[in-house]
């Protein structure tokens, strides 16, 4: 083996570490002495060819005396002429005496520093190895290795800015945010200073990014968050999170009046419209706040408790802020011990229906029901669907609970049928969920022929908001299920999605007024005037109308007056089970 493939050998074996090829460099130059001459010329040369070989052409190799003066290099003409203009190298000399000699050096010593340079509008960054070969205890030469690694730097700042920044809004990112906030907690280690989070989570804009597309979405995520933006200053940062959610750093908090005032500023981003390709948006947000150190002095645990305020928030209806108390942690469990307790009361048949009935205004008589899904919680006693429906849904349960009630629902209606020549339809809630799976028409069929029952007798009852998710699948679904002969009512109509034009493109029976716009309506003049226009439209169109939550007389009275064609409320009767259901159907007879 010649000089050259022994040197060229050791580092091949060490080339996917790059510090271990610089200082292979170096122990080699102070293994191989400089021997004057040709043979020792051409033995240098042969191991400086090598060692560029494997490093690379933008590793430049100079051997110069102990004054500097350069004695041998590899001839890299590209880079030692970059060299040059940095001012490394003048007039063959590099200032060794001055960087080198004045540190004491030994045998052993060895210098390996980074630099950066300005070239034109341009930064270089050259890594230098520089190692002093000693002859008779004495510094005779020094052999130096420049290394660009300009492009290396380059390469680790854009990763740098892709690892902490927020491609879409250009925010700082969950990562960033990490680590600020853990340099906060070890800056604040021994003083607690005071300082906040806010966890912000957008409501409705995944209604929004559904129905109008991603680019709209994102569009609105840009905008949402340039607004934020506004807020920024010395001691308040924004990050995006992830998705629809943002968090602020505050990092000095005095008072929790200031606490209390850049809530509301955040909240009022939110009272204007957001105008998005030619849509005007309107969502609000939720927001959790946790207080260091009263919430926590951990990282992990200050992100949770302003997590766990942010739901607080949303449960309480929403476009709100809520500051952690330890008494959410308590909430917080409970709802841990629910959702546990719920993945189970399927299998446990801990759920049963009521039936509402439903009253034709002209002849006051029964025509239909709605079921209505309650919990028997063997701890909480009988739960209502407000309170565990929103979970199921969260947790991907409503598919099983939405399966089981259509089919006890329609079980029940054929034993009427069968046993009391009762001949009425049944109004069932379907989840925006349940109704965009592929299979939701398939196991309505499914469950009509294994009950019997005729499809004119089931009425599904879906929202507004559920209908505008994916409208185009959504509006064959609909097409495909009154093929079958199923209607299709909007429930809790004029709560949701402001656009009518679905009315005239859905093929819908009937219109179902909230019940908050019947509940006042004696009272409140712009309760009148929905009801009346929503009876007004539905009748324009030929469809049917029942009001909800009909408590009063004078609401019938109201009601027949601006001929509403049904009504359901506790005037007539509250949810019922089947046993005293068919009681009241006997009364009703009387």
């Amino acid at each position: 083996m010649n000089i050259s493939s022994q040197y060229n050998h050791e580092i091949e074996r060490e080339k996917d570490k790059p510090s271990n090829v610089r200082y292979k460099l170096i122990e080699i130059f102070r293994e191989f002495e400089l021997e004057e001459g040709l043979e020792g010329a051409i033995k240098l040369r042969q191991i400086i060819d090598s060692l560029c070989f494997v490093l690379g052409q933008t590793v430049t190799i100079f051997i110069t005396n102990r004054n500097g003066k350069i004695l041998y290099s590899n001839d890299h003409l590209r880079f030692s002429t970059k060299l040059r203009e940095v001012g490394i190298i003048e007039n063959d000399v590099i200032n060794i005496e001055q960087k080198v000699l004045g540190r004491n050096l030994n045998v052993e010593d060895l210098i390996s520093e980074e630099t950066m340079h300005q070239i034109s509008d341009e930064l270089m960054y050259i890594h230098s190895h520089i190692s002093p070969v000693r002859r008779d205890d004495e510094v005779s030469h020094f052999i130096i290795a420049f290394h660009d690694v300009t492009q290396l730097r380059r390469a680790e700042s854009q990763l740098n800015i892709m690892y902490s920044i927020d491609p879409l809004t250009q925010l700082p990112n969950r990562h960033c945010f990490e680590e600020d906030l853990l340099k906060k907690l070890q800056l604040e280690k021994k003083s607690q200073n005071p300082f906040a989070l806010f966890f912000l989570d957008l409501d409705r804009f995944k209604f929004f990014n559904d129905t109008l597309g991603h680019q709209v979405g994102d569009e609105l995520i840009m905008d949402i968050a340039n607004k934020l933006r506004d807020i920024e200053n010395k001691y308040i940062t924004l990050y995006r999170f992830g998705g629809d959610e943002f968090i602020f750093l505050i990092k000095k908090v005095d008072t929790e009046e200031q606490i209390d005032e850049l809530a509301e500023k955040i909240l009022q981003i939110f009272k204007s419209a957001f105008i998005i390709q030619g849509n005007s948006l309107m969502l609000t947000c939720s927001i959790g706040i946790s207080i260091y150190p009263d919430s926590s002095t951990s990282l992990k645990k200050l992100v949770e408790c302003a997590d766990t305020a942010m739901h607080y928030a949303k449960e309480r209806g929403k476009d709100t802020y809520q500051i952690f108390s330890e008494n959410m942690n308590t909430a917080y469990s409970e709802r841990l011990k629910m959702e546990a307790q719920l993945r189970i009361a399927l299998e446990k048949n801990q759920f049963f229906l009521h039936y509402q009935p439903q009253i034709d205004m002209k002849t006051n008589k029964i025509i239909g029901v709605e079921a209505l899904v309650r919990w028997n919680n063997p701890e909480l006693g009988i739960v209502a669907p407000n309170e565990f429906i929103p979970l199921a849904e969260e947790i991907g349960l409503i598919d099983p609970i939405g399966d089981w009630v259509l089919k006890t629902a329609c079980q029940q209606v054929k034993n009427w049928q069968k046993e009391l020549g009762l001949y009425i339809r049944v109004g069932i809630n379907i989840s925006p969920k349940q109704f965009q799976r592929p299979d939701f028409v398939s196991k309505v069929e499914r469950v009509l022929q294994e009950t019997g029952l005729a499809p004119n007798y089931v009425d599904l009852e879906i929202t507004e908001n559920g209908l505008m998710q994916n409208s185009a699948d959504c509006l064959q679904t609909l097409y495909r299920l009154k093929s079958h002969g199923v209607k299709i009512s909007i429930d809790d109509f004029g709560t949701g999605y402001s656009s009518l034009s679905y009315l005239k493109r859905f093929p819908i029976d009937t219109l179902k007024i909230d019940q908050s716009f019947v509940r006042d309506l004696i009272e409140d003049t712009n309760d009148q005037a929905i009801v009346t226009s929503i009876i007004s439209l539905a009748h324009n169109m030929k469809l049917n109308v029942i009001a909800e939550g009909v408590e009063t007389v004078e609401i019938v009275n109201f009601l027949n007056r601006h001929k509403c064609d049904e009504m359901q409320g506790y005037l007539y009767s509250k949810p019922l089970n089947p046993h005293d259901f068919e009681s009241f159907l006997k009364k009703m007879k009387q």
